[in-house]
């Protein structure tokens, strides 16, 4: 646990171990091998909530590309075409070291999960085009319009974070409920699409259960009508599935001869407050 590192007094950590095990088995004082090196930054990493709740960021796109890629066995049929990941998912407080940034170099599994903190079972199923819609217009309702402080802990951690090969416009010019001006899943417009449009999305338990405010999500994991199957590999848990995709895309040892992961503008904000 590195309780050195942590800053933190016992009495002010106790607590936090003692809630650990409720809601993730992935935390740094329970993940195998918390040292073990797993992934290459490119660049600094913000992980403050007006960075992981407001704008494009790169853990986010990681994690949204870790479930789309996610191995679900269906052998070639109904690929999955999105993966989102919600912002609350980003944790800078973690378990042992609160931390306003990943630095850019190498990052270590416990380091990954002490921010992608939560264990959530991932699922793909098929959404409709009405039922995308309205999953985006959710995500951005609660940003904030330019001019107004991003002042922490500002933000909503319903905004969703987008795989790539997707791309989304944001207006916070205009009011709630129609701020998408422009959403593409895999090259398809989806606003010009029906609302009976079908499309593969990769999601996790907790939007599945209409947490933060994702109530036309809530039980179609249960459809057996949307196809819904749960990712394979590693338990379905999108912490994991986050950081092996790290060390799959972005391993540690291409520090010398390779990018890391960078932040991708897949997002565009217009109108919006940004940090």
């Amino acid at each position: 646990m590195r309780l050195t590192e942590t800053g933190l007094c016992l009495a002010a950590l106790l607590p936090l171990l003692a809630g650990c095990a409720e809601y993730n088995t992935d935390c740094t004082g329970l993940v195998a091998n918390p040292e073990q090196e797993i992934g290459f930054l490119g660049e600094d990493v913000p992980l403050e909530r007006t960075y992981a709740r407001h704008a494009n960021n790169a853990l986010g796109q990681l994690a949204a590309d870790a479930m789309r890629n996610a191995r679900t066995g269906t052998s070639g049929t109904n690929p999955t075409e999105l993966g989102v990941f919600n912002g609350g998912g980003i944790r800078s407080e973690g378990i042992c070291v609160t931390r306003t940034r990943f630095p850019r170099g190498v990052i270590t599994r416990g380091e990954m999960h002490e921010v992608i903190l939560f264990s959530n079972v991932v699922t793909v199923l098929d959404l409709t085009g009405a039922e995308v819609r309205a999953m985006f217009e959710n995500s951005v309702s609660l940003l904030l319009p330019e001019g107004e402080p991003l002042v922490p802990p500002s933000g909503s951690g319903r905004f969703l974070h987008i795989s790539e090969g997707s791309a989304l416009t944001v207006d916070c010019t205009r009011p709630p409920g129609s701020r998408v001006t422009d959403l593409s899943i895999g090259g398809r417009d989806v606003l010009s699409g029906g609302d009976d449009e079908v499309y593969r999305v990769a999601l996790s338990s907790f939007l599945l259960s209409g947490g933060d405010g994702y109530s036309m999500l809530a039980g179609l994991a249960n459809d057996e009508a949307r196809q819904p199957l749960q990712a394979q590999e590693f338990g379905g848990s999108d912490a994991r599935l986050t950081a092996e995709y790290l060390n799959a895309t972005y391993p540690a040892s291409s520090a010398s001869s390779g990018p890391g992961l960078r932040v991708e503008p897949r997002i565009t904000f217009v109108g919006c407050a940004q940090p």
